[in-house]
């Protein structure tokens, strides 16, 4: 796979999608390189946009998630499917400016946590 991508010299943000497609649909999966048995028995699963177990924000970086979309929700900061229900894994959440602020500072303080629970479990008392 790496030498087929090589292969493009595809330089564009999201090409990479294009290439899985077309190595799936064209069965060089099957074969490496060119000859040794591959990757075989691929399950392509549709997952749509806002209603699979992966809500994939991607194609939504035109504007504000909260503004426009509606689907960061107010009060509690969450990832909303468009029919409302909680989404359970957002890909690529980097792509709307606040919500990558909400998970950068969530993952800080998961950092941040984690030291000190692991200071504490080491020493027998809390260190900060």
């Amino acid at each position: 796979m790496v030498k087929q991508f090589d292969d493009t010299k595809c330089k564009r943000v999201g090409c990479d999608q294009g290439l899985h497609n077309y190595l799936h649909y064209s069965g060089q999966l099957l074969l490496r390189n060119g000859r040794e048995p591959g990757i075989s028995n691929v399950r392509v699963y549709p997952q749509g946009q806002g209603g699979a177990a992966v809500n994939n924000l991607a194609a939504l970086r035109n504007a504000p998630l909260r503004q426009h979309w509606g689907i960061l929700q107010n009060g509690t900061n969450l990832v909303t499917n468009w029919d409302g229900t909680i989404a359970n894994v957002v890909h690529q959440f980097d792509r709307d400016k606040e919500l990558f602020h909400i998970m950068k500072k969530r993952m800080d303080q998961m950092v941040s946590d984690y030291f000190v629970s692991t200071a504490t479990t080491t020493t027998g008392q809390r260190q900060r």
